[in-house]
């Protein structure tokens, strides 16, 4: 009784560990119950010399040719020849079963059904059949099994020129996509991540022209497409309409090695560090243009035979030189040694996996992809590093021819910018800001329509007894005295000093700025240089000296303002708006700011105004006139 229980949960313990997807030699396709590993219950035999067919099989004249190998990943290395699978299978729920062949490099696969000792043809696909042709459009081969849920025998036949490494799994196609997406978004994370290195390192050529970078774009360039065809994505993505295409794929590889051996060349310096390597280096990098030549004519087999030998020589070289560069104290190629030892790693692992002589998994069939990724982020640091070392040689070597030149240079450059500044300052004390750049830009101003400019205007009464009664010096300074504190005046307020006649002195506010608000910084700057002049005057009576009794005038309107001639140019204002405005100084009073109606209306609510009423004015007829103040309590 003993025994009978032990026996019962050896049984039971050898059904949990065998799943659901399979049972006595059959492959059991359940709902939800994901994809089945056909490969491992499969019968396989590998016809090297194309002498079988799907109807010797079905009538089971080479049944002991087929093994079970009990493994997900057929391996059979490099060879050509046949694979044919045979299994069985049930489907237990209703969603149409579909088998994928995860062999994107595969020539030719058919499907047969096998019924009654005869083989039926129910599916084709692979590298020959354009991707329209296909029963499911992805990277790996999709056919309908119609499978019910009587036990079904298949035959699977898989035709490869190169090497046989492959599995296969059922389920619905639900499933499939699913497994497929997860296994895309992968390859496309990998490629975009080869496009934008790429397009980073071929702008870096661009813009300081040194060939490294666009050595290394090839390259970056050529293992993507390689990786993308040996995942499907460039078959699917790039020509699903030239089957054809997918046998020059060797021509990826060479290109591989011919820009890996240029880069190396170039980045290494082997002229300088070590010309005996740089021989050797051409003629590799002849020898993958060769393996391209015979691929293009036909001889592909042989041209993937050859650059199998050929790359892992490749990558012996390449540690190899750039151990000897190293040694003679260049720094950048230990990053290099770095990048193309791991680089190295992954392709030696990649074509020992080829060869069926370690075991296929995730890791086997990805290491040309994971070594990339690592190899491709050291060798931007190698880049980086080799530029970085590059520009401090250059600039030690530059550093003593131009320290006197730069002396020189930053002396005269000194004297340029004083004479410049100067010449500034002076330019903008005669012309506004904007006509001053302007005439430095092009030359020449052009004179402008302004459509509400705000003109000032003062003036000193009996100014002309005064002239008589005191020394020409005198009257210079004070004059000086009292046009220099204006000056100071309207320059707080923006306002353009336009220019003085004599004993008047003309200004104007709202060249380009907000109508409204240079009438208000013209009226305030009015009444601040009349409190300027009565300040003056109180002082100057008080030491007997020379009292200037001013008259403000102010009038807002149109203007044009322009340059007159071409030797001691000045800037200048026309139009009646100032005529208006000198009349509205000589109709003024003394230590008062007389305004016309027309700048009333824009200064009212913030000044206390009072209306004179309709004075005249000359050869202008009756104007509307106010006398501005501050407001009570305004400083």
């Amino acid at each position: 009784m003993k025994k009978r229980y032990h026996l019962l949960l050896f049984l039971l313990v050898l059904s949990f560990c065998t799943g659901r997807s399979h049972a006595q030699g059959v492959v059991v396709v359940s709902p939800h119950g994901g994809l089945a590993d056909v490969s491992r219950l499969s019968a396989i035999f590998l016809d090297k010399e194309g002498q079988v067919d799907a109807a010797d099989i079905a009538a089971g004249r080479v049944t002991d040719k087929f093994k079970y190998t009990g493994k997900s990943v057929v391996n059979y290395g490099i060879t050509m020849g046949t694979s044919w699978n045979s299994f069985r299978l049930t489907n237990t729920g209703t969603d149409r079963i579909y088998i994928s062949i995860h062999d994107p490099m595969a020539d030719t696969v058919r499907l047969y059904k096998v019924k009654n000792g005869h083989a039926i043809l129910i599916g084709m696909g692979g590298n020959y059949m354009p991707i329209a042709e296909r029963q499911v459009r992805t990277e790996d081969i999709l056919l309908d099994l119609g499978a019910g849920p009587d036990t079904t025998t298949y035959l699977l036949s898989i035709r490869n020129s190169r090497n046989h490494v492959y599995s296969l799994n059922a389920g619905s196609l639900t499933d499939h996509i699913h497994v497929i997406n997860h296994t895309s978004l992968l390859n496309i994370g990998f490629i975009g991540f080869a496009l934008l290195l790429a397009l980073y390192h071929l702008f870096l050529f661009f813009s300081i022209r040194n060939l490294p970078y666009l050595y290394y774009t090839g390259y970056v360039v050529s293992y993507g497409l390689f990786m993308a065809h040996l995942n499907g994505s460039a078959f699917l993505y790039l020509w699903p309409s030239h089957p054809e295409w997918n046998h020059y794929d060797i021509i990826f590889s060479a290109a591989i090695g011919f820009f890996s051996t240029l880069f190396t060349i170039s980045f290494l310096d082997l002229r300088k560090h070590a010309p005996q390597y740089c021989t050797v280096a051409w003629v590799m990098a002849w020898l993958y243009v060769v393996v391209a030549i015979a691929t293009l004519l036909g001889f592909s087999f042989a041209a993937f035979i050859f650059i199998q030998c050929i790359i892992p020589f490749g990558l012996v070289y390449t540690i190899v030189a750039s151990l000897a560069t190293l040694r003679k104290g260049y720094k950048p190629a230990r990053f290099f040694l770095t990048a193309w030892s791991v680089i190295g790693l992954g392709v030696v692992i990649f074509i020992l996996n080829n060869l069926n002589v370690i075991e296929y998994n995730f890791f086997t069939e990805h290491s040309m992809q994971i070594a990339a990724l690592i190899e491709c982020l050291v060798l931007s640091f190698a880049l980086a590093d080799r530029f970085n070392n590059y520009k401090k040689e250059k600039e030690v070597l530059m550093r003593t021819q131009n320290e006197m030149l730069e002396q020189k240079v930053a002396e005269r450059t000194d004297e340029l910018r004083k004479q410049q500044h100067e010449t500034e300052q002076l330019l903008l004390n005669i012309l506004p800001e904007e006509v001053a750049a302007e005439l430095k830009q092009k030359g020449a101003a052009r004179s402008r329509n302004y459509g509400s400019v705000t003109v000032l205007f003062t003036d000193f009464k009996d100014f002309t007894r005064i002239v008589e009664s005191i020394s020409p010096e005198q009257l210079i300074s004070d004059l000086n005295y009292c046009f220099s504190a204006f000056d100071k005046i309207i320059e707080k307020y923006g306002i353009e000093k336009i220019k003085t006649i004599g004993d008047s002195y003309m200004c104007a506010g709202g060249f380009g700025t907000a109508v409204p608000a240079s009438a208000l910084n013209v009226v305030r700057a009015g009444i601040e240089i009349r409190d300027f002049m009565e300040q003056r005057n109180r002082e100057e009576k008080a030491r007997g000296g020379n009292v200037f009794e001013v008259r403000i005038g102010i009038h807002t309107g149109p203007v044009i303002a322009g340059i007159i001639g071409i030797k001691k140019f000045a800037y200048d204002i026309w139009g009646d708006t100032v005529n208006i405005a000198s009349r509205m100084e000589s109709a003024g009073e003394t230590g008062k700011v007389n305004i016309s109606g027309i700048t009333y209306e824009m200064v009212k609510d913030d000044f206390r105004c009072t209306y004179r009423g309709k004075m005249p004015a000359k050869n202008k007829g009756e104007i509307d006139m106010y006398f501005a103040e501050r407001k009570n309590g305004e400083m």
